[in-house]
Formats: C-alpha cells, structure tokens, sequence
C-alpha cells in the first residue's frame, strides 16, 4: 500500500514505518550498522551484527530503503560483546563496541575485498596488524555548550547536535582522558564563548590545546594564561598557522601504534630501492611520510620532495624538514601535475576523503612522459575513492602487487587503507 503527499507526489513504503520485523543480519553498511533484507530492500540497524536474528522496528521507508531500530536480538552473534564504555549507545563516537575486536578486523578486511573485487584484480591482503583496542586515540575533538554559565563538554550524540557530557572515554590515551575534568575547570572560568576543544598528545608529555576561532581576545589571553599555568601547550587559531610545530589544530594521524604501522609498511613495501631512487610525496601536509621517508633513505641519497596545496603548511613543512626532504605547494586538485613528479621513481599518495581523482587521471593522461614510475602507495581512508583511483591507474598500465588495511579507529567502521601499484619502468 503508499499514499499520497500533497501535491499529488506519491511516498512510497509509508505503511511499513512503525511496523515490526525480524531480520536476519548479513552484513555491515560503511558506517557500521548491521544490514539485512525485508521485503527485497536492505534494511539498516544500528546495534544488530551479522549472524543475528533481530527484531527491529522500522522508521524511515523509500523505495530503496528500510531504516530501523533494534527492539530484541533473538539469536545473537557469538562476536557480541558488552560495551565497555557506560555512553555506548548515546554517543557518536565508537558504535562497535558491542562487537569483539577480531570480528572488527575481519569486516574491515572484507570491506576492502569488496571494493577490490570491483577491480577484478587477484589480490591477497596483507596481515593486520592487532592494534590496542582502547586507549589509542591521541587526538580529540570535545564539543562544548553552555548553561548558567557552566560548561558541557563531550560528544556529539548518535545523528544528532545534542552533546554527551562525558567524564571518561577509554579510546583516549591515559594523558587524554585524565585531561576531561581539568579542561572543565579551565573553560569554566570564562562563562561561556567557546564551542569546541582540540586536543592532541603532542609527545609523550606535551599536551597541544585549542579552541574554536571566533572567541574574545580577552578570551583568549586568558586561556593561554591558564593553560601554561598547567603545562599544557596553547595556541590561538591565528597563531597556530605560523607555528614552527605541530598544533593542536594540525591534522596528526590519530593512531600513533597505526602511523607507525602505515610508515614501516611503505618502507616494507619499498625495501629494494637503489641508491639514487626519487622520491615523490603528494598531499604531504606537514611531513608525516616525507620526513619518514627522507630520514630512512638519507643514506642511500635518496631525496624526498613533499607537495601540499596549503602554502601556509608548506612553509611551516620546511621549518620542520629533517635533512633530504623538501616541500613545494602544488593545486593537487585541479592544476598540473608537479615538476618532480616526472623524474620520479616512486610516488606516494595519501589524500583526503575526496580522493587523488585528478592526480591518477593526470598519471594516465602523461604516462608516455613517466618512464621512471614503476611504484605508486596509494594510502586511503576511503577505500570506496581509493578503488576508484586505482582503476584509472591500472588502465595506465599499473597492476596492484599488495594491499593492506591499517586499523586506525578501532571501536569504529572506519579504515585506512594502503595499496602498492607497480609497472616495469
């Protein structure tokens, strides 16, 4: 049965919201939910894991979609666990807790399958692997509101902008969490203004704090005033983009035990370079892998140049550069492609979400002129966009020789991926 809306367009599955059902979990979406079939359309649950049998109420029906809420699991998966976090449920944050951390890697791993199958390639990943499944993350994000001039500091709740006051989240790092009830204290005593904190474990003592832009200079002086009191490390937004290190507002891979995982496994992957070998780092921000990568090489007179599109990180790159890095900005989105990338025997690629599209078109587009490239790490944490990318290189003649996932948000969906492409030169 449908209905229909005003203006005479019809709404179809109207009748289904509201209704109960049983599914039958087989899988997972990308972010996490435990998906099934009812009635010929995949039906998403938040909480439901693949093997179970759950009865889920459905609240939001189209033509090609059922969302719904788990009531009862009628049989349960023998991966379920108990959270151990007490805002499971509540906050946005780690929706896989209920989920043991082997089953988490396994999904993980069979997302990447999926999207490499796209590529028809006969690739077999790499070993993950086993990351500490809490007390990782070094870097946070707390939203702040305000109420009689106290503040509720946390995390975004599940779908919505309301905020989960927390004074514990055991994906922090022990310097992180044991920070939640003194950045409390120090927002406290300005009555309001402020709507996040940043927050990254710089090294194993200094702490890099920061706030969202727009509070008062007033604001500010006494933050910073306050924060040194305390030996944590403040910077003003402004300030930041001319620090001669990192800051809180940089991005830093979350991960550290990850990070090294993703840098030992380019030098794995690469271990065979002659001396001499160019190296050619594309959205290099502040030196993550060019560093790495000039530093490991240095004694094979290896050169690694880094280009960013942020002029502004590209200079405080070069403050920060070890011996044999260099840094250039570069529109790796829309504009040619680098100089250096022509010499180049080897090119790493570590974009955003959003992809390295043009940089592989542009490698298709100019492959008669890349006689040197013959090895491509293309690392992700999109695999979806990564797969895309790697189609239009292996059309360039470059086939996958490994690939591997890197588990960088244990608790969550989300994956980085890494691949190496190769071709004769």
């Amino acid at each position: 049965m449908s209905i229909w809306r005003a203006g005479g367009r019809k709404k179809q599955g109207n009748s289904l919201v509201g209704q109960q059902v049983d599914v039958v979990i087989d899988g997972y979406s990308h972010d996490g939910q435990g998906v099934g079939r009812y009635k010929g359309k995949p039906i998403f649950i938040a909480d439901a894991l693949k093997n179970e049998s759950v009865t889920a109420r459905i609240e939001q029906a189209n033509n090609k979609r059922l969302t719904a809420k788990l009531i009862d699991v009628e049989q349960e998966s023998d991966a379920r666990i108990e959270p151990s976090c007490q805002y499971f449920g509540r906050c946005g944050g780690c929706v896989w807790q209920n989920l043991s951390y082997e089953a988490q890697l396994e999904a993980k791993e069979q997302r990447f399958m999926r999207q490499l199958a796209q590529l028809n390639a006969q690739t077999v990943l790499d070993a993950s692997e086993q990351n500490s499944p809490y007390k990782y993350r070094r870097r946070a994000r707390f939203a702040v509101s305000w109420r009689d001039g106290l503040p509720k500091m946390g995390f975004r709740e599940r779908n919505a902008k309301k905020i989960v006051s927390i004074d514990a989240c055991p994906v922090l790092t022990n310097e992180l969490e044991e920070l939640i009830s003194p950045l409390n204290d120090w927002l406290a005593q300005l009555k309001g203004g402020v709507s996040e904190v940043l927050v990254t474990l710089l090294d194993q003592v200094r702490v890099g704090i920061g706030v969202n832009s727009d509070v008062s200079s007033a604001q500010r002086a006494l933050l910073k005033e306050s924060a040194e009191q305390v030996g944590w490390i403040y910077h003003d937004y402004d300030d930041a983009r001319d620090a001669n290190t990192v800051t809180a507002y940089d991005f830093v891979q979350a991960n550290a035990f990850a990070n090294g995982v993703m840098q030992s496994t380019l030098t794995n992957w690469l271990s065979d370079l002659e001396e001499g070998t160019q190296i050619v780092d594309l959205f290099s921000g502040l030196g993550n892998f060019t560093n790495y990568l000039a530093g490991y090489y240095r004694l094979k007179g290896s050169p690694v140049m880094g280009y960013e599109l942020d002029m502004g990180m590209v200079t405080r790159a070069k403050r920060m550069a070890v011996a044999n890095a260099e840094y250039a900005c570069a529109d790796l989105f829309e504009g040619a492609l680098p100089k250096a990338v022509f010499d180049a025997n080897v090119l790493v690629l570590d974009p955003p979400r959003a992809g390295a599209h043009h940089i592989a078109q542009q490698i298709a587009e100019h492959a008669d002129q890349l006689p040197n490239l013959s090895q491509i790490v293309y690392i992700s944490c999109d695999p979806a966009t990564q797969v895309r990318d790697a189609k239009i290189l292996m059309q360039a003649g470059y086939q996958i020789s490994r690939a591997k996932v890197v588990d960088m948000f244990p608790q969550t969906p989300h994956i980085e991926t890494m691949m190496l492409l190769t071709k004769e030169s």
